[in-house]
């Protein structure tokens, strides 16, 4: 499909944006090194549909939430916190050598939450 160029609000383009570098760290980080990631962007007739997909090590099921329960909250907060805020969803699919692949899905009409962003 050939690129062209997508309008949408300026606040709901921060807030993905917020997600895709979010994600893309996590892949940095955790991913292994020469890990890949793809970053793919439709817009479709009343949502935008986000996926983000890495070739890295992948991880167990059960790791975000030991992840979660340890504190390290940047996959709740940076990512999940931000679609639900959207009324938006995510569904994190991975397993161990298969990498990890985040599709998001967000309402044209969402609004962000500004007085939950006030720390980035």
């Amino acid at each position: 499909m050939p690129d062209i160029a997508v309008r949408l609000p300026t606040p709901l383009v921060a807030e993905l944006l917020a997600v895709v570098r979010a994600a893309l760290q996590n892949v940095v980080q955790h991913a292994g090194d020469g890990a890949h990631a793809w970053v793919f962007l439709d817009v479709l007739p009343t949502e935008v549909s986000l996926t983000i997909r890495d070739d890295g090590t992948g991880m167990d099921a059960q790791r975000l939430a030991e992840a979660a329960a340890e504190g390290r909250l940047g996959v709740v907060r940076s990512i999940r916190g931000r679609i639900d805020d959207l009324g938006g969803s995510v569904v994190i699919t991975s397993s161990p050598g298969h990498g990890t692949e985040l599709e998001i899905t967000v309402p044209l009409n969402a609004a962000p939450i500004q007085e939950k962003r006030s720390n980035g």
